[in-house]
């Protein structure tokens, strides 16, 4: 299923940013 496919791949890249985000302030923060 197409939309199924997308969704996914949604949900990925919105799971990722929020790693990003949180990595980051952590290292901020480290600082």
């Amino acid at each position: 299923n197409e939309q199924e496919k997308q969704e996914r791949a949604q949900q990925i890249k919105e799971r990722f940013k929020a790693k990003r985000e949180r990595e980051r302030s952590d290292r901020s923060r480290g600082r």
